[in-house]
C-alpha cells in the first residue's frame, strides 16, 4: 500500500536557546517503512558537524520525531522527513527560522555622548526633538528603562549609541 503522510511544521516564534520539536506521522502504507531526516539536503545525523546535538527517535516504525535539546542559529534551514517502502515514498519539508536572543555586545561604563533617536505616532518625520538629541547623563541602561517605562502601551520605537568616555 503506498504511503500517506501528516505534514509537519513549525511555530513561526522559534527562538534561540529554546527546545523544540516536530513529528512526521505516516497514517497509511505498508511495514516496513524506512524514515529518514534531512537539512538542507545532508542527512542528519551526530556525525554530521551541521546536525549535532539533533535527535532523530523513530517509534513504531511509522512516527518520527526530531528533538532539539537547545536551538542554535545554525540550525535555521529546510527540514525534509522522507517515508519509504516498497510501494513508493512519500516527504515532507518544512523551513525552521530561528530568531536569535537580544544582546549587548559590549556596554561602556561611562558616556560621553549618548544619542537616541526615537519614533512616536504623534511625531512627524524630520520633526525636532530636542530632549532626545544629546544627552551625558543618566547612563544608558536608566535612559532605556525610563523609556520603556514611559511607552507602556504606546507604540514607541528606541535606539541609542552610547559613546565611550575615552572616545
Amino acid at each position: 500500500m503506498r504511503l500517506a503522510s501528516e505534514p509537519f511544521s513549525y511555530p513561526a516564534s522559534l527562538r534561540e536557546g529554546q527546545l523544540a520539536s516536530v513529528m512526521y506521522t505516516v497514517f497509511s502504507g505498508d511495514l516496513p517503512i524506512n524514515i529518514c531526516w534531512t537539512k538542507d539536503g545532508e542527512t542528519i545525523s551526530e556525525s554530521n558537524p551541521d546536525t549535532a546535538g539533533i535527535l532523530v527517535n523513530t517509534v513504531s516504525g511509522f512516527t518520527s520525531t526530531l528533538f532539539f535539546k537547545a536551538l542554535r542559529l545554525e540550525y535555521r534551514g529546510n527540514y525534509t522527513c522522507v517515508a519509504q517502502n516498497d510501494a513508493g515514498r512519500a516527504s515532507h519539508s518544512a523551513v525552521m527560522v530561528i530568531h536569535a536572543r537580544p544582546y549587548v555586545s559590549k556596554m561602556p561604563r561611562q558616556t560621553r555622548k549618548l544619542t537616541l533617536g526615537c519614533g512616536f505616532g504623534s511625531v512627524n518625520a524630520g520633526d525636532d526633538l530636542d530632549g532626545f538629541a544629546s544627552v551625558a547623563s543618566p547612563p544608558l541602561h536608566s535612559i532605556m528603562v525610563m523609556l520603556s517605562k514611559a511607552a507602556a502601551g504606546d507604540d514607541v520605537a528606541a535606539s541609542a549609541i552610547a559613546l565611550p568616555a575615552d572616545s
